[in-house]
């Protein structure tokens, strides 16, 4: 009977490339979580999402964020070594930031770390699923930076 109070109150939020690549299904890439992962073409990591840093990792080359709707994603460049080397990798922010989508967050020497792994990959994954009603994604395909990647639809009652 109230169904469109539900669909007046949901939330959509549309997330973008963080980096130019080939996306591939993030399950694909033995990572835990949902979202994506994009094998980049270049080396710079930039935000999918408007909001806030809540957290930056150096050792895991991964940054959080809450999105001004509410979504907390994760943002990791992963590769098959542990850590990348401090000159390869440069985190461009820091924690309690507020951003807009496309700020950079991140680079890395694109020309060293493929020299030293063929299984490089840029993840943006979801970590409250528990707020999330559906996820969207396109087919994997070659994007740009900026084309839509993910689009969540957070449950209703969630914060504005």
């Amino acid at each position: 009977m109230f169904n469109w109070l539900k669909r007046k109150n949901s939330k959509v939020v549309t997330l973008v490339s963080p980096i130019a690549g080939n996306m591939i299904p993030c399950k694909d890439t033995g990572q835990p979580g949902k979202g994506i992962a994009i094998q980049p073409l270049e080396g710079r990591v930039h935000s999918p999402a408007a909001g806030r840093i809540t957290h930056i990792s150096p050792e895991d080359n991964a940054i959080s964020i809450l999105t001004d709707q509410g979504l907390e994603i994760t943002i990791r460049l992963n590769t098959e070594e542990a850590a990348m080397e401090s000159e390869e990798f440069v985190i461009m922010v820091k924690e309690g930031d507020h951003i807009t989508a496309g700020t950079p967050l991140m680079e890395f020497s694109f020309q060293l770390t493929d020299a030293k792994t063929e299984n490089l990959y840029s993840s943006v994954s979801v970590a409250n699923m528990d707020q999330v009603e559906s996820m969207e994604v396109p087919p994997a395909q070659t994007i740009g930076l900026d084309d839509w990647v993910m689009r969540v639809k957070m449950k209703s009652g969630n914060r504005e």
